[in-house]
């Protein structure tokens, strides 16, 4: 007795293990974590050491270049990238797919502790972390107040920010643009000097004047005291009475000449507290704000965590009328938005598939049984959905979308047989029975077919496997699901709703006629054969000439209704003259229709995490971050709208160079979504380097459809070198390492401590009362030295008299990978595919005559691109095998496998032609569409073939047993691509947000399945009566 006759006789055990399933399946559901994209784990570590005040050469020099070496040894690593800004050292390591990355965090870790003890002493450690796709921010919201000072609302913000911090799901929250208060030390240096101090010594001197250390245990008699030693400097005035030497009296009489006087600080700077704020710009919608970061915890429900921010926001806002909220982007809205449109999709193809039925069988319970079938097929797989720490996003519902209509495959088969039974008149068991077990292998080989195909991706060690992962398992859970009903639910379900015999097989007249014509059409092609085999050799051969004319795309680009853009200026402003700039482009951009806000960061905003550190702006690099309207209530798209921001920047006449992306994600992480061209030059030489850029420059601004043409090193900024002229330093007694930290000393604040004010913690700062206004000024400015070294550095000398002045041009960023340096020429490919692009591209760099040791290469998404490709042609290839092993199996053989092979081509040759009418690129999307081509175009023809075989085991001629199964599994074979069609139109032609992700997903199916399914009933006949003859 097999299963489907267990579940006809036991009905109430079955629907009980249904009601258990659906519990458990919408607990699942209530559990899984909503995201727009599959978690990803990223094999990239990054090494960030800062280096207040130095300049990108000397970061490179003194802090990259010996870390570089350093890491060199470690294992695993498959490229290095380093990256040296003014302040910054950043160097980010990939290794191999698969790598365990808390241990190779651990190996950088050990090879970094060496390398750290001979870095500058005002350096800070390295710190070493992994680069999490999550770590860009869920949420940023602009802060407004009505009545306080800024001072007043950094301060009130910092008391509730706690509130937003222990929410489950968040990480971390960041305050930019926030105002504090300081003690500012404001000394005299010509005092100072008079002290025999420099700012370095004075520092000493105020952090060693207040602080308390351990000072060990003192036992007395039966008591044990542990002690502790020093003094804490308590209020202004304390500070401002802190002895900082002394000299002797000018006494007139007796001994009064040779007492000293002491010396306060007070005596040589002017001490206050004074407001203060990162340097740098924080506004929206064109004034100075707030703005507040949140960071949801790897894992953490995307939309649940924001969803309680916004929450606990609104109640702030009600206990504090005077503040104001305005959310400037949310990842959850537009995943809130695509997934609902997505799960609308999977729900009205479900309802298409269902209603075909009517046409096929006009019978309201078995449409009644199929349309269970689906609920409760998708409902089950959600317990392995959870079971296996998947999420609900883009990806795992579109594998949802996608087996939709494939769901209803096992039990339409079974059910149109069990129909067909019924029909020439057996009882109700009887007919659901022999139906059910009738087609019961047919349907098991048929599912493990498009399981087998997934089963490459899951297993695929790239960008693209952590994409694709999700769907195929997704695809392959619920196709288990939908198999363990169609042998036991469906059954159990028709042996009581087909209580009435259907008349005339359940046919009506318009499919006789369908089938009368079938038969006709069937004859002739298994009398020409041979000229039916050269029209479809001639249509592959067709398609493959089409193959090479399709773009090429990482992932389909959508409207996320969000703009978010890197605006460059010329170099060496101050910050004032880039705030009155950012203005200016604010009042272009609130001009455009369709931007509901805009909001704009540049220069320090205060913000320490690591990936505002690596991507960070300078201050003349702005970051604009522009909310659209609605996509329902604005006319034009994303795309459209930045092309108008763009025009209008271009006018605006002050900018360098502009970068626009039409992403959530932002240009300064670098999406993976924007559709850049990228051509990677290596070389040794930094000025051959930018030479052989310009020349690439000029050729891409020959291509018509490219712009925003631009090099990584072209936004060089205004520098001073003073180069130190040993000779002079020497006879002056310094050496060229104390001129540079003299220097340093005197034009930087100093933190020396920090002291307790009113209840208040406000750090102490040094800085000199003297102000530099000009290269002479600061020429002019005496320079001592931080520490003495044998005699040198004793005493302070005028700067100009030992170092000559020289204006350089100092990049905001020295890229170097694998120890080379290494220019990035990228350029907008706008509409274009980058197939497109990387033709043009790889005809400029064949043209280029590079010195030896250089190299030119395509990167950014191209690379990823034909890496991620190269492996999905590997799947799809892996795929194909798998499914020829399965059906060897089934039908115990390895001829017959071949015959069903044939459906492959025939699925793929209608994909290839559907992408091309349509214009839909050729991606990881649409190729998660061929590989599912070839596990379900096959299973028409493992039905059709296992049942020409069952017709032969009864006694029929090959001749006739063709026909006679092609007649039976003619309507079976409709009913199930047309459901499978139906069940994927919505997404084809889907609207709202989110819906072009998909779309060349269902396009190439749809496109795959209508060829296959069409050539499979007249083509596989003509193939099988090839191979198989009559014994």
């Amino acid at each position: 007795m097999n299963l489907s006759s267990i579940a006809i006789r036991r009905p109430v055990a079955v629907t009980v293990v249904v009601i258990i399933a659906l519990i458990f399946g919408v607990v699942s559901l209530q559990r899984i974590g909503i995201d727009l994209l599959p978690n990803m784990s990223l094999p990239y570590a990054v090494v960030v050491t800062t280096y207040p005040g130095a300049s990108t050469d000397v970061i490179e020099q003194d802090i990259t270049i010996p870390l570089e070496a350093s890491l060199a040894g470690v294992s695993g690593v498959r490229r290095q990238d380093s990256y040296s800004m003014e302040n910054i050292s950043a160097i980010m390591l990939q290794f191999d797919w698969g790598t365990d990355m808390l241990t190779a965090l651990d190996n950088i870790r050990n090879n970094l502790a060496q390398a750290a003890m001979s870095l500058p002493s005002e350096a800070s450690s390295p710190v070493v972390a992994r680069i999490d796709p999550n770590d860009l921010p869920l949420m940023m919201i602009a802060v407004s107040a009505e009545g306080v000072s800024d001072l007043e609302l950094s301060n009130e913000l910092a008391r509730l920010k706690p509130e937003l911090e222990q929410l489950q799901g968040v990480a971390s929250v960041s305050l930019l643009g926030t105002t504090s208060e300081e003690i500012r030390v404001l000394y005299d240096a010509e005092l100072l000097h008079e002290q025999g101090l420099s700012p370095a010594i004075l520092q000493q001197l105020i952090t060693y004047q207040n602080i308390v250390v351990p000072s060990g245990v003192v036992t007395e008699g039966d008591m044990r005291y542990s002690t502790r030693t020093g003094r804490r400097i308590n209020g202004l005035d304390e500070l401002k009475d802190l002895i900082i030497g002394f000299k002797q009296a000018e006494g007139m009489f007796g001994l009064a000449g040779l007492m000293p006087s002491l010396t306060y600080l007070s005596d040589i700077a002017d001490i206050h507290i004074a407001e203060t704020k990162p340097e740098g710009v924080t506004r929206f919608n064109g004034e100075d704000t707030i703005i507040i970061k949140v960071m949801r915890q790897s894992g953490a429900n995307t939309v649940r965590v924001a969803n309680a921010v916004k929450a606990t926001l609104q109640k702030i806002e009600q206990a504090n009328p005077h503040l104001n909220f305005t959310v400037v982007s949310d990842q959850s809205a537009f995943i809130t938005s695509s997934i609902s449109n997505l799960m609308s999709s999977i729900i009205l193809g479900g309802i298409l598939a269902v209603a075909v039925l009517w046409f096929f069988l006009r019978h309201l319970g078995s449409m009644a049984v199929i349309g269970l079938s689906i609920p409760i097929s998708i409902i089950a797989s959600f317990v392995l959905v959870y079971l296996s720490d998947l999420s609900l996003n883009l990806m795992t519902l579109g594998g949802l979308a996608l087996g939709v209509g494939m769901l209803v495959d096992s039990s339409i088969v079974v059910l149109e047989n069990i129909f067909r039974y019924r029909s020439l008149g057996l009882s109700t068991l009887e007919a659901a029975e022999k139906g059910s077990s009738e087609v019961a292998a047919a349907i098991f080989a048929s599912t493990a077919t498009t399981v087998a195909v997934f089963l490459p991706v899951i297993f695929l060690d790239s960008l693209a496997g952590q994409f694709l992962k999700e769907l195929g398992l997704t695809v392959t859970y619920s196709l288990v699901a939908s198999l363990a009903v169609a042998i036991t639910l469906v059954p159990m379900l028709a042996s009581r709703f087909l209580r009435k015999t259907p008349t005339a097989a359940g046919r009506t007249q318009a499919q006789s006629r369908m089938q009368k014509y079938y038969v006709r059409m069937l004859e002739f092609c298994m009398s020409h054969r041979a000229v039916i085999l050269a029209a479809v050799g001639a249509a592959i051969v067709l398609a493959l000439l089409i193959f090479p004319q399709i773009g090429e795309e990482f992932l389909p680009s959508f409207d996320e209704g969000f703009l978010s853009l890197t605006v460059t200026l010329p170099g060496g402003n101050t910050i004032d003259k880039v705030k009155e700039a950012v203005k200016d482009l604010e009042e272009k951009i609130m001009a455009i229709p369709g931007v509901a806000g805009v909001a704009s960061q540049a220069g320090d905003q205060g913000d320490n995490d690591i990936l505002s550190l690596v991507t960070g702006t300078s201050n003349n690099t702005v970051t604009m971050s522009v909310p659209l309207e609605p996509l329902e209530t604005r006319k034009r798209s994303s795309a459209e709208i930045a092309d108008d921001v763009r025009r209008v920047l271009q006018d605006a006449g002050v900018i360098r160079s502009i970068v626009v992306d039409s992403s959530l994600f932002g240009t300064s992480a670098s999406s993976i979504l924007s559709p850049r061209l990228v051509i990677e030059l290596r070389g040794e030489d930094r000025a051959v380097l930018s030479q052989i850029g310009d020349q690439i420059k000029a050729e891409l601004h020959k291509i018509p459809g490219l712009f925003e043409i631009d090099d990584s090193w072209s936004q060089a900024s205004t520098g001073i070198y003073l180069e130190v002229d040993t000779a002079r330093s020497v006879l002056g007694g310094f050496t060229a390492g104390q001129v540079g930290l003299g220097v340093h000393y005197a034009t930087s604040g100093l933190k020396a401590t920090d002291i307790i004010v009113d209840g208040r913690t406000l750090p102490v700062m040094l800085r000199p009362q003297q102000t530099f206004e000009s290269i002479e000024d600061l020429l002019d400015a005496k320079v001592s030295s931080p520490v003495s070294l044998a005699g040198f550095g004793e005493h302070p000398i005028i700067l100009g008299e030992v170092v000559d002045a020289k204006i350089e041009d100092i990049p905001p960023t020295v890229q170097r990978t694998d120890r080379l340096y290494t220019l990035n020429v990228s350029a907008n490919i706008g509409e274009h595919d980058l197939s497109w692009a990387k033709a043009h591209a790889q005809r400029i760099m064949d043209n280029l005559d590079l010195p030896p040791g250089y190299h030119a290469r395509l990167s950014g998404m191209q690379q990823m691109i034909d890496e991620s490709m190269g492996e999905l042609y590997f799947a799809v290839g892996l795929a194909i095998v798998l499914v020829f092993l399965v059906m060897a199996a089934q039908f115990e053989s390895f001829v017959q496998p071949l015959i069903v092979i044939v459906a492959i081509p025939l699925g793929l040759l209608g994909a290839i032609i559907a992408l091309w009418v349509t214009g839909n690129n050729l991606g990881i999307i649409s190729m998660i569409g061929m590989i599912a081509l070839v596990g379900i175009v096959v299973n028409n023809a493992i039905v059709l073939v296992d049942f020409i075989n069952q017709r032969r085991r009864e006694g029929e001629r090959v001749a006739e047993a063709i026909k006679d199964a092609c007649v039976v599994r003619l309507r079976p074979i409709l009913m199930t691509t047309i459901t499978t069609i139906l069940g994927l139109v919505p997404l084809a032609f889907g609207w709202g947000e989110g819906a072009e992700f998909q779309r060349s997903l269902a396009v190439t199916v749809i496109g795959g399945l209508t060829s296959s399914t069409i050539l499979t009933l007249f083509v596989i006949p003509v193939v099988y009566s090839l191979v198989q003859r009559d014994k």
